[in-house]
């Protein structure tokens, strides 16, 4: 981290660990820090390279009770520009850079040219604090799974682009809510007019997400048939069907969970053949 000392002496250079927050923080720096003594309403104008070969970073100055200050950016490395650019935020495209305005992303192996413009009415003695966050850990901060968020800090810090925390998170809400339903009947066939017992049992995609909890909801024919059954502890809903008449019958059974589960499909594919006039066969 770099500190800026808000004072009218000399200037003098200061880096060092601060502890908090870009929001919050700590009042005092690390043991060892240094700070650079600058004038309240001074621009300071800073050169910075991120020689790091694959992390891109993501540069915040914030004053002693954590407001932003705002990094301009005057040049790079194709020199300097003929006008400052205030980057982050959304842009007049409706482009969202995924940082705010007023901080400087750095890619790998490059540098930037930018102005700090120090707030006046600063405390004497205080100090403004760069800090440096990676972007990668930022972009990919929602995917709370161990392994695919280091997948997603991984592929985002070695490429830029952030398409990569959406397939993420995609991939996470597919473990923790994805499920799966297995339908089946206590008999293959049965005479027309006798009753047939249907179980769906609904289970997770992955061993470690939650227990499911919902409805099922079966469908004869794709016309549903009855109101939808919950299922128990163990993940089944039961349903007794009466009066089917002669001929094959396609049963489906839908999971519907709410907001907790993804919901899932059993169904049967098309059965071609005759039956007897007679009998019932139930097809999935």
């Amino acid at each position: 981290m770099d500190h800026f000392r808000a004072d009218r002496a000399h200037e003098r250079l200061n880096v060092g660990g601060r502890g908090g927050t870009p929001d919050a923080p700590s009042p005092t720096l690390d043991a060892g820090a240094f700070s650079r003594n600058v004038n309240p309403g001074q621009n300071i104008r800073l050169q910075i390279f991120n020689a790091a070969t694959t992390r891109y970073f993501r540069l915040r100055l914030t004053t002693n009770r954590g407001a932003l200050v705002q990094l301009f950016r005057i040049g790079g490395e194709g020199g300097l520009l003929n006008n400052p650019i205030l980057e982050g935020g959304t842009t007049g495209s409706g482009f969202v850079t995924g940082y705010d305005a007023g901080e400087i992303l750095l890619p790998p192996g490059s540098r930037a040219e930018v102005v700090a413009a120090i707030p006046t009415g600063l405390t004497v003695g205080t100090f403004l604090t760069m800090w440096t966050e990676d972007f990668a850990e930022r972009i990919c901060r929602r995917v709370t799974n161990e392994g695919l968020r280091k997948d997603c800090v991984f592929d985002v810090a070695t490429t830029g682009d952030e398409i990569f925390e959406v397939a993420a998170r995609l991939a996470q809400q597919l473990r923790n809510r994805g499920t799966a339903v297995q339908l089946v009947a206590d008999k293959p066939r049965v005479n027309a007019g006798e009753a047939v017992t249907l179980t769906a049992t609904v289970t997770t995609l992955f061993s470690d997400a939650k227990r499911p909890r919902g409805a099922v909801t079966f469908f004869v024919d794709d016309v549903q048939t009855g109101a939808p059954v919950r299922i128990d502890s163990l993940g089944r809903a039961i349903k007794t069907l009466h009066g089917l008449k002669a001929g094959e019958h396609r049963i489906r059974a839908s999971f519907d969970a709410g907001t907790g589960m993804a919901a899932s499909l059993a169904c049967s594919p098309a059965v071609s053949g005759s039956t007897r006039p007679a009998a019932v066969r139930i097809c999935f």
